[in-house]
């Protein structure tokens, strides 16, 4: 947002329009000058405008420009969703699913995310398919989940690819197809969507779904790497420890060791510790 925009906001909300102040609140969130934030969002709220009172709910779960209320935060995504905010009824489902500021109930927060699911909210659709794969509040369901991934996706919702490639690779809730998991897999890397580039990875290694391809592995797992995953900077640092389509280089091994480990991946810690 340049000047002349936040001046137009600025502009807008002291002659009384409620959604610039909602748009203010979130433009001083992502600068993280969060008592500017809180302040824009709780204006909104006194005019009982349904964002500004959701958002006001996540400052106080989150602790953005107050202090962690949980309570409070519940407080304003109920009175956002008796506004009709649908997100709202997510975010309780969550508060309930954690055990946030009320005792964990995982039915409660099943019913409450299926609720917001079939009013359409997109994150709803996602958030249901997890309680099905994991069984929360509901008996587990791989089909469903297989079924609400997909349902996400073809909504829109994105950095769902990988979650629909795995279902492919392992068999879950589908009949296992390598193919399809490494285009799903692809696809999503095309998007950014950044769990993908390791299972890529692994894939050309094995040669699952694809030709074996070590060059390609190693493409996969330096761009995995160097969009911060883990996993792929492990593999990474093995390439470089192996000499696998990479001159050997130990300064890299431990690089990328270090990377991965400060990421919390454990077997990377415990190598590092190995080669030290």
């Amino acid at each position: 947002m340049d000047v002349q925009d936040l001046q137009f906001l600025l502009s807008k909300s002291q002659q009384g329009d409620v959604s610039s102040l909602y748009d203010l609140a979130t433009y001083y969130q992502n600068k993280g000058e969060n008592d500017l934030a809180f302040s824009y969002a709780y204006r909104g709220s006194t005019r009982y405008y349904p964002p500004c009172e959701r958002k006001l709910g996540y400052f106080y779960e989150k602790g953005i420009g107050t202090k962690v209320d949980y309570k409070m935060a519940m407080h304003y995504y109920q009175l956002a969703s008796s506004h009709g905010d649908i997100p709202s009824i997510t975010n309780i489902g969550l508060l309930y699913y954690k055990g946030l500021g009320v005792e964990k109930d995982g039915r409660k927060a099943f019913e409450l995310v299926q609720e917001a699911a079939d009013k359409g909210h997109l994150m709803a659709i996602s958030v249901l398919a997890r309680f099905y794969r994991n069984g929360v509040g509901v008996a587990q369901n791989d089909a469903k989940y297989f079924q609400l991934i997909n349902e996400a996706r073809n909504l829109g919702e994105r950095n769902v690819l990988h979650l629909i490639g795995l279902c492919y690779y392992n068999g879950v809730g589908v009949e296992k197809d390598f193919e399809k998991a490494f285009a799903n897999f692809l696809a999503g890397s095309e998007e950014n969507d950044i769990e993908c580039f390791y299972y890529l990875g692994l894939m050309s290694v094995a040669g699952e779904g694809c030709p074996k391809d070590y060059s390609r592995a190693l493409y996969f797992y330096q761009q995995g790497a160097n969009k911060g995953d883990p996993r792929a900077m492990y593999n990474l640092a093995l390439f470089y420890e192996n000499g696998v389509y990479v001159p050997k280089n130990i300064d890299l091994v431990k690089y990328w060791l270090k990377k991965a480990s400060d990421g919390g991946l454990e077997s990377a810690k415990e190598k590092l510790i190995s080669i030290i």
